[in-house]
């Protein structure tokens, strides 16, 4: 990498679960000057359980909350040309790693009790009032398409960090391997994000998808505005 990064984590158990969502109702809710990414015309909301583990700086060793889950639900954005990923929110169970995103990486992260357990090809999530999902992952792996390419072939997030003076608009770039995806038959319980950030509007499940592991690397956040 020709910069350094400031810190390393790796996914593992990442499900996709994807919604297709009238435009206006997700523009609406975009803080400036980010601008709605759209497929084909299509607005997309992610909600994406995962797993992350092997947390360390360039000078530590992993950290102590080395495993965890995490619950985010993310859109798709571009600010001057360059596409990423802005989340609403990024729920975890653990109260340091919350702490440490919100005040290091100016992140959304919320504290939400959650389980889950991935084994023989079966996967269940629980997070109250916010998701609850079983899966089954298939061996077949999912093939190449400009639709799923648009949805994880993202290597920068923004977000916004509020302040006195006004918000401020920061831009965290990511390096990792292209995603290696698998198909996954999905039966949902219960979906309490999408519908708690977007009370109205029509809200379809259009896709899901797994990947297994994805190491990480961050390089240091930049302001933008």
């Amino acid at each position: 990498m020709s910069e350094k990064w400031v810190i390393s984590q790796i996914w593992k158990d990442i499900l996709f679960i994807n919604f297709k969502v009238d435009p206006d109702i997700v523009r609406a809710a975009l803080p400036a000057p980010l601008e709605l990414d759209t497929f084909k015309g299509d607005a997309f909301l992610s909600v994406v359980p995962f797993r992350m583990e092997g947390v360390r700086f360039p000078f530590t060793t992993t950290l102590p909350f080395s495993s965890l889950w995490e619950l985010n639900l993310r859109t798709y954005v571009s600010v001057n040309g360059r596409r990423g990923i802005y989340f609403f929110t990024l729920d975890t169970d653990h109260l340091l790693a919350k702490w440490i995103a919100k005040t290091f990486f100016f992140l959304p992260y919320r504290f939400r009790p959650m389980r889950a357990r991935v084994e023989n090809k079966e996967y269940e999530f629980v997070a109250k009032d916010s998701l609850d999902i079983k899966a089954k992952i298939s061996e077949i792996p999912l093939l190449i398409s400009e639709y799923n390419e648009w949805l994880v072939e993202r290597y920068s997030l923004f977000t916004v960090k509020q302040s006195p003076q006004g918000n401020q608009l920061w831009r965290g770039d990511v390096v990792h391997r292209p995603w290696s995806l698998n198909y996954c038959e999905l039966k949902i319980k219960e979906e309490g994000l999408c519908r708690e950030f977007f009370k109205t509007g029509d809200i379809e499940l259009d896709s899901s998808f797994y990947a297994l592991e994805l190491p990480v690397y961050f390089k240091p956040f930049k302001r933008m505005l």
